[in-house]
């Protein structure tokens, strides 16, 4: 009994049990152990006048005295196809980056990026980067929203180790996870929730009635301004949207 228990608690066992709906673990960051930086998936746009303001903070430098620490962030399009990365050297406390058409090489779009501190040495921990992304629509001012969802990690320092994984969010071959948006969507002019898929596999969900399919690590934004309750159900255990409301040019982004 010790033995099967112990099995289940693997990582193979967790993704076996996740598959298929028993006693399913839908965030499994457990063995990740130390030296890592855990990035949420942020969500980027800058289609239809839209600009996105990323602020982020040392982590390493606040909470451990980390005199040099350094970022890497990763960009991808709505398809998870790379566009660009960037490395900032010895950031400051508070840091951040405008994100708008000129710095994507005139794209006008949207889709998902991660952030992963680089540091020498060890810590006996790890970190996950939940910091604030900012929406401007028509240069009106900025609707933030703080990470959504642990979607990869990787290590701290350059090694054998420091590729990127992906699948801390759980999948089931069951689309019966439902997740209903706390709110009532009446009396805007306009809604749209964004839905990023976590994981690297292709996931199914359906926006009401509305069926869906998005391939692994894909994003996708659903205008669902005709109603006014909104219920998600996937195969993904934590299938969580972030939602802009617009009351003609002022917007308010939220999570679900």
């Amino acid at each position: 009994m010790k033995l099967l228990r112990k099995i289940a608690n693997t990582n193979i066992g967790i993704t076996f049990r996740n598959f298929c709906g028993i006693k399913p673990v839908p965030l499994n960051s457990a063995y990740l152990g130390e030296n890592f930086s855990i990035s949420d998936g942020f969500f980027w746009r800058t289609d239809s006048d839209f600009t996105t303001n990323f602020r982020f903070s040392d982590l390493l430098k606040i909470f451990y005295k980390k005199k040099e620490s350094n970022v890497e962030v990763f960009f991808y399009d709505r398809n998870h196809i790379f566009l660009k990365k960037i490395n900032l050297l010895n950031i400051e406390y508070s840091n951040n980056i405008i994100i708008d058409p000129n710095f994507l090489g005139g794209i006008r779009d949207y889709g998902i990026f991660y952030i992963y501190h680089k540091m020498e040495g060890k810590l006996k921990s790890s970190i996950r980067n939940s910091c604030y992304t900012g929406f401007s629509y028509k240069n009106q001012l900025e609707s933030y929203v703080h990470g959504n969802c642990p979607t990869t990690y990787r290590a701290f320092s350059d090694n054998k180790n420091s590729h990127i994984v992906n699948d801390i969010v759980g999948v089931s071959i069951f689309q019966n996870q439902k997740y209903k948006l706390q709110k009532f969507f009446n009396n805007f002019t306009k809604v749209e929730i964004f839905i990023h898929n976590p994981v690297s596999k292709k996931i199914k969900f359906k926006v009401n009635n509305l069926s869906f399919v998005l391939n692994g690590k894909c994003s996708i934004i659903v205008d669902v301004s005709h109603l006014k309750e909104i219920e998600l159900i996937s195969n993904c255990y934590f299938l969580r949207p972030l939602v802009f409301n617009y009351k003609n040019n002022f917007i308010d982004v939220h999570h679900g």
